[in-house]
């Protein structure tokens, strides 16, 4: 049975014949043809549809032969050794011989002349057109110039030895046939490999009931399989080709690429989906990637719905570390440590006085962190009454007590599954409720009020205090082994009045931000108005400064926020000992605001009415103020 998986093309005869006979000693049945130049490519498309998956060729055929077939086109050289003996037999008894055929096969013509010590012009070269069919005619015309012998391919040398002149034709050695099919037979055999790889992998693609997209290099889509088409209701060969992120983006799924799979909608298709994207390289070197894409499951959905829940009701963290504002090495230093706790999920304790932002910290730690899609839940422990707070962190089930909902109702612990809880002002948590909290910890379970059922959750506690939680623990107000496990890593926010360098900073980002809340047109702060900001002492950290720029900007006009705004806001007159006062930087705000509304009053012979007159505040104002 004739093997099409190799095939010769050789436009010579003799070499033919030699190859057949090799052939016929190895066994092997592969397809040997004599053709000529204008036949060839014709012919190679035929055999290619029979199964070619190897040509050989030689000669002119062989340079256009690669141009036109997909297929491998190997090259039949000849060795030195057959030029050589062709050379000889041919100079033999002839005192003129001329060679008919290509420029490159009368180079080694020449090269074997060399060898045998003889003029490179013993040899007479003429062109010989291979586009020409009209073989015999070229040949009539070289033979009138009077050579007794030609050499050149099998066709040249018939003709010339029918016209009653000596030809030789050139032949190949056995041994570069059985090399040159040595390497046909690797080539194949390596193809048939990769094509058996390459179906393997199309059927597992194909089969896949998750959607797979195979991108190259340059971003374009090269494979896509029955599920991923389906889910982006588009047929597959119009998503080949195409740009991925174009077919994203069209789907509004674009940018949300992670470091894990997350859920997403697709546009006006109903349908969420996990879609997770990975990078192919090979050493080193990216070469494109492979995209999943699926739909997912009932319980996934409603996880998914749950989520979305969460964030519409403010479960979610806003602020990043870009949104802290400062460039002190103090602050640099707390952001660099906190950017690092959020690569874990161990328990974080935040320290630092009031309105040093450390909530501000705890929703940039999340955001940064694997749960940065999750839920973040923030409780302040000091805002719930004693008897509500256990039923709001840990729910309820029903009928638990009187008043609660028939159904029961999900804690706050609850609600963060899957992402962060905040426990700020951790210090105010009832003692009882601390034991209860140092199990949840321990365990990774919570316990509803009323219920018999423990309830997994997988939340990270981030906790945060104004007070010094160790003096509490040795004045037996706040659990020693709670107290370790919450503080795992901590974390000292600065005050302001020890990174006042960043005092210019976070005034104009407050300025700019109160631009767009109360709808004013403020631009640049005196150098003389941030001095002042800066000679306080700020015992309400950044939230105080923050209050006094929302202050300014109401009470003043323009563009420009001045020092005399400055000492406005803050019930500070244009007289001078105010301004020595400030400038000792050892008087907060409030005290100053204190002593201000005393002298007053003292002046007014006690008249709240008067002083408040003079002040331009109400009288309740300085009974609130009197009162701190």
């Amino acid at each position: 049975m004739v093997d099409y998986s190799i095939v010769f093309l050789i436009p010579n005869g003799l070499i033919c014949d030699t190859i057949r006979n090799c052939l016929k000693e190895l066994n092997l049945n592969y397809v040997v043809e004599e053709i000529s130049f204008d036949q060839v490519v014709d012919r190679a498309q035929e055999l290619v549809r029979k199964g070619m998956k190897v040509l050989i060729s030689m000669g002119v055929s062989l340079y256009v032969l690669r141009k036109q077939l997909k297929v491998p086109v190997l090259d039949l050289a000849f060795s030195g050794h057959e030029i050589l003996t062709a050379v000889k037999a041919a100079l033999d008894g002839s005192s003129n011989v001329v060679h008919l055929g290509s420029q490159e096969m009368y180079h080694f013509i020449q090269k074997s002349l060399g060898t045998l010590n003889l003029p490179p012009d013993k040899i007479v070269h003429r062109d010989f057109n291979s586009i020409s069919t009209d073989y015999e005619t070229q040949v009539i015309r070289v033979l009138q110039e009077g050579f007794d012998c030609i050499i050149g391919g099998s066709r040249t040398v018939k003709i010339a030895r029918s016209l009653g002149v000596k030809g030789v034709a050139f032949n190949i050695d056995e041994i570069m046939v059985e090399n040159i099919l040595l390497n046909a037979t690797f080539i194949r055999d390596f193809q048939a490999e990769q094509e058996r790889k390459s179906h393997f992998m199309e059927t597992i693609l194909h089969c896949s009931s998750e959607g797979l997209i195979l991108v190259d290099a340059q971003n374009r889509i090269t494979t896509v399989n029955a599920a991923g088409a389906e889910i982006f209701n588009t047929p597959p060969e119009e998503l080949i080709d195409r740009s991925i992120d174009r077919v994203l983006d069209e789907n509004d799924l674009i940018d949300i690429f992670k470091e894990r799979p997350q859920l997403h909608e697709i546009s006006n298709k109903e349908q969420i989906v996990v879609l997770h994207r990975e990078p192919v390289a090979v050493d080193g070197k990216i070469m494109g990637e492979v995209v999943s894409i699926r739909k997912v499951t009932d319980v996934e959905k409603l996880e998914h719905k749950i989520q979305k829940n969460l964030s519409y009701n403010g479960y979610q963290a806003k602020y990043t570390f870009k949104d802290i504002v400062g460039s002190s090495s103090a602050i640099e230093k707390v952001k660099r440590i906190a950017r690092c706790y959020s690569k874990y999920d161990s328990t974080i304790l935040i320290t630092g006085e009031t309105g040093t932002g450390k909530e501000l910290f705890a929703q940039s730690i999340h955001n940064e962190s694997s749960r940065g899609g999750g839920p973040f839940v923030a409780v302040n422990c000091a805002a719930f009454p004693e008897s509500l707070i256990e039923s709001e962190l840990f729910g309820y089930d029903k009928g638990s007590f009187t008043g609660a909902v028939k159904e029961g109702k999900s804690g706050l612990f609850e609600r963060a599954h899957g992402g962060s809880i905040f426990l700020d002002e951790i210090s105010e948590l009832p003692v009882n409720l601390q034991s209860k909290l140092l199990r949840v910890i321990q365990e990774r379970e919570i316990l509803r009020v009323g219920g018999s059922k423990v309830i997994p959750i997988d939340v990270r506690i981030i906790s945060s205090s104004n007070k010094n939680l160790l003096q509490m623990v040795e004045n037996k107000l706040f659990k020693e082994d709670l107290f370790y496990r919450l503080s795992v890593l901590e974390l000292q926010i600065p005050p302001l009045r020890l990174h006042k360098e960043d005092i210019p900073l976070l005034a104009a980002s407050f300025m700019k931000q109160n631009n767009k809340y109360l709808n004013t047109h403020y631009d640049s702060i005196e150098p003389s108005a941030l001095a002042l900001l800066e000679s306080f002492s700020w015992k309400g950290n950044v939230r105080e400064l923050s209050n006094i720029m929302e202050r300014v900007m109401v009470l003043s006009s323009g563009s420009v926020i001045t020092e005399e705004s400055i000492r406005l806001a803050v019930n500070i007159s244009v007289r001078a000992e105010p301004v020595k006062a400030l400038k000792g930087g050892s008087m907060s705000l409030r005290d100053y605001e204190k002593m201000m509304i005393e002298k007053t009053l003292a002046e007014c012979g006690g008249n709240r009415s008067e002083a408040a007159k003079i002040l331009e505040i109400s009288p309740t104002t300085i009974w609130r103020k009197l009162k701190e």
